[in-house]
């Protein structure tokens, strides 16, 4: 009996010291912010009631709390943590600590692999999501060892230098795989349900924006890589050229591009289209009123002038704009592939010392069908040719052993005779892929300025658009 008892009182005890515990706690978080706030129509206003809430919340815990709190790290995850419950992948906070990661990458110079990718902050990280627990590469610059290596968007980084990432932040991976130009790192791919190694020479990157060529004394070619204050300059100057040399057939290349500024895509759709809509963005409702944008007759393209547009389904954001206008009004002929889907527009701004991005209105091309989460099919389909994972694998194997760069120091000559002589040891991969392969290699050698080679040769999307100005069809 004696043993009951004790056993009773040890559970008792506990319980009442938990329920005196609570009736306290909750008399000190009400004395600490008696009031909520309204808003001016007398209605209790939700904001302030969630904020009265956690600046109560957040007194009790700093006078209570056993340990000194470190409230510049509470602030940076309490900003974090409003912008992630949004379930944006576009709407963000950069804290102070990534400051210099984020302004970095957007002014694009740095030694690493050539890629930009996301990953969420570990406090929201859920172990059965992987889209919450590794680095998805969202977009890959073209002439940059990751383009190289054949890195693809939608890979996933699960681990650098053989330490996963699910525990680290994106600034924390970021630095990891930066580092001396002429160094490897060694990163881990998931692919689908396929997972490997690839080490990777790391480079100084310098992100593109533009480049422009003649082939064949017939075609204009202009690669635009992301909309920035330089390109639309740029464009310009590729137009000009061409009205001198009297190209009336113009290729505007924005596969890969994943977007940049706004105002840029419709400048440059204003040089080929004349006084009709270009843009309606449309705002929150009760906010602003929807902005349409119209091009003026400042048109520099001849209205006789042929254009063809190439996507892919990483082209995004400011190119389905620049894409959508072009198509509805019959300016260009899209070839490709369905666009990636991002309909919707930002603001990004400092804050604080760090920095946001918000989601601020969704935009929609003069059809004023939704572009969001649907893309913009081309008139012409044309998929990309990808490898096979069969010739992945074998060329990751050939990459790893660096059979393609002993064969340039090899044969250091760029011409197509070197580049039809290249065989590998083993294993089977189609000869156009291989041709492409061993092409990218003499290409990577290149200063970045003269890496715009293009040939319908080794492009087949390319080439279809010329087979079209040939055809018509």
């Amino acid at each position: 009996m004696k043993k009951f008892y004790i056993v009773l009182i040890l559970f008792l005890i506990p319980f009442f010291l938990f329920a005196e515990g609570e009736k306290e706690t909750q008399q000190v978080l009400n004395s600490i912010l008696p009031g909520l706030v309204s808003s001016e129509n007398g209605k209790t206003d939700e904001i302030s009631i969630d904020m009265a809430k956690l600046e109560r919340l957040y007194r009790f815990v700093d006078q209570y709390y056993l340990y000194d709190i470190d409230k510049e790290k509470v602030y940076e995850a309490m900003a974090s943590a409003l912008f992630e419950s949004l379930d944006d992948p576009y709407t963000y906070y950069v804290a102070k600590e990534e400051k210099d990661d984020y302004v970095e990458s957007a002014l694009g110079t740095y030694a690493g692999l050539g890629i930009q990718f996301t990953k969420t902050r570990l406090e929201y990280k859920d172990p059965n999501d992987i889209k919450t627990n590794y680095c998805l590469i969202d977009t890959i610059f073209p002439g940059t060892p990751g383009e190289k290596a054949g890195l693809r968007t939608g890979d996933y980084i699960t681990a650098i230098e053989g330490e996963p990432v699910d525990e680290m932040e994106a600034t924390e991976c970021a630095q990891k795989m930066k580092g001396e130009p002429g160094t490897e790192v060694t990163i881990t791919v998931l692919r689908g349900e396929k997972t490997f190694d690839m080490s990777i020479e790391r480079e100084i990157v310098k992100i593109p924006t533009v480049n422009f060529t003649i082939i064949d004394n017939k075609y204009g070619y202009i690669q635009i890589a992301e909309f920035t204050d330089t390109t639309t300059t740029k464009v310009k100057d590729a137009i000009e050229d061409f009205n001198k040399n009297n190209v009336d057939k113009i290729i505007i290349d924005l596969r890969n591009n994943g977007g940049g500024d706004i105002s840029v895509a419709l400048q440059i759709a204003d040089f080929f289209i004349d006084s009709k809509k270009l843009l309606t963005i449309n705002y929150k409702e009760g906010t602003e009123a929807d902005t349409v944008f119209y091009a003026t007759k400042d048109t520099i393209v001849p209205e006789e002038t042929e254009c063809i547009v190439l996507v892919n389904s990483s082209s995004a954001s400011s190119s389905e704009i620049l894409t959508g206008a072009l198509k509805d009004d019959n300016r260009a002929v899209i070839i490709g592939e369905k666009t990636f889907g991002k309909g919707c527009m930002q603001i990004v701004t400092p804050f604080a010392e760090g920095y946001i991005s918000l989601t601020r209105a969704r935009f929609l091309p003069p059809s004023m069908e939704p572009i969001h989460d649907v893309g913009i099919s081309p008139d012409i389909e044309e998929p990309s040719l990808e490898m096979t994972d069969e010739e992945f694998e074998i060329y990751q194997n050939l990459f790893d052993q660096k059979v393609f760069s002993k064969y340039v120091d090899d044969n250091p000559e760029f011409t197509k005779e070197n580049i039809n002589a290249f065989t590998i040891p083993e294993g089977e991969v189609r000869e156009q892929v291989l041709r492409i392969l061993i092409r990218n290699e003499y290409l990577s050698r290149l200063p970045s300025e003269e890496r715009l080679i293009p040939d319908p040769e080794y492009d087949k999307v390319l080439q279809r658009a010329i087979t079209y100005f040939e055809t018509g069809k």
